[in-house]
This record gives C-alpha cells, structure tokens and sequence, in this order.
C-alpha cells in the first residue's frame, strides 16, 4: 500500500482504516471531509487515504463549531449534498444536524467521529482490524437486540 507520508504518518492507519474498512470508498467516488480546524492534518490524512483508495477527496476545512448538532458552513452543507460518501471528524458532533440530516436523506452515506482529534486518529482504538472482528461485533449486536437487560463486567 501507498503510504500517506512521513508528516502523516501518526495518522496514517486511522485514517485507512476509516476510508476502506468502514467507509469503503470506491474508485471514482467523491468524498466530503468534513473537519473544523484543530483537525485539519486529520482531514488532510483522510484525503490522503482516499487518493490511495482511488477516490476523489474534497476537504472542507472550517472553525470550530460552538455546540453539537450545529451545521456546518453552507459550503460545506453543499459539497456534502453532492458527494457519494461524508467524512464529519470534529471536534463537536454534526451527527444531529440539519446538513447531515438531509444529505442522509439524499443517500449520502456518512461516519461522523465526534470528539475528534490527532490524538483519537493515532490511538490503539484505530488499530482495530475491524473486517475482522465484524462477526463478533455482529453477534453481540444481536444478543444486545434480543435482551432488556445486561450486566456487564471489567477487569
């Protein structure tokens, strides 16, 4: 694989994971990077990674928003109604916005990472081989679905 480069390079495997084991992104899909400004090298490791996936990256960059839910700039709420797949890593959530609402609605497909941060992109929480542990993921959802109630316990 084509790796994202040395000034990245923290950012690297996160920023894959994100762009082929969850967001799947296909050749000659555009994609909508969302990100405020203490995540611009996040947005610019997503770009990166979707290059190397043979997707067409448009990153917006913008300041931080003041609350969760609060859409971003209209510019951005556009670019996101036209792309195939949306990339939000903020540091407060768009999830519940309206621009993420409507581009939902027009078949967008979307991941939003709340919360985000270069800190979050290099952790060992990104190192999951999540193609791998779909199954058990999905098992567990499953037993979650049919229950009222669980116990869990931690070492």
């Amino acid at each position: 694989m084509q790796s994202l480069g040395p000034l990245l390079k923290n950012l690297e495997h996160g920023a894959t994971t994100i762009v082929q084991a969850c967001l799947g992104v296909k050749p000659g899909e555009v994609i909508a990077i969302l990100v405020d400004t203490p995540n611009t090298r996040v947005g610019e490791a997503l770009s990166l990674a979707i290059k190397v996936a043979g997707g067409l990256p448009y990153l917006m960059v913008f300041s931080s928003r003041s609350a969760h839910g609060e859409d971003p700039p209209s510019e951005a709420a556009s670019k996101l109604m036209t792309a195939d797949a949306g990339i939000l890593a903020t540091r407060y959530s768009l999830a519940s916005s309206l621009a993420r609402r409507n581009a939902t609605d027009a078949g967008v497909r979307i991941i939003s990472i709340p919360a985000c941060s270069e800190e979050l992109f290099s952790s060992p929480a990104m190192t999951a081989d999540f193609v791998t542990i779909r199954p058990l993921v999905e098992r567990l959802g499953s037993m979650l679905m049919q229950t009222r109630h669980v116990h869990i316990t931690t070492v």
